[in-house]
């Protein structure tokens, strides 16, 4: 048996989209930033990139 294992870069996108629940998403602890932290939808979110290349949403819900 082959097991493949391919990076976002290699597939020319994320296969999944990941929401990493913080207290403070503007501290991006040293991560590439994809996009800045904004109000959206509800959220006070980010973008980031990590090491392998996966794209995480960062963020927290914003009280009603």
């Amino acid at each position: 048996m082959i097991l493949l294992n391919f990076s976002p870069e290699s597939l020319k996108g994320s296969t999944a989209r990941f929401v990493m629940v913080v207290d403070d998403p503007s501290d991006c602890g040293g991560r590439k930033e994809i996009w800045p932290v904004r109000e959206e939808h509800g959220w006070y979110i980010g973008r980031v990139v990590d090491l392998f290349g996966h794209h995480w949403e960062i963020g927290r819900s914003l009280p009603r």
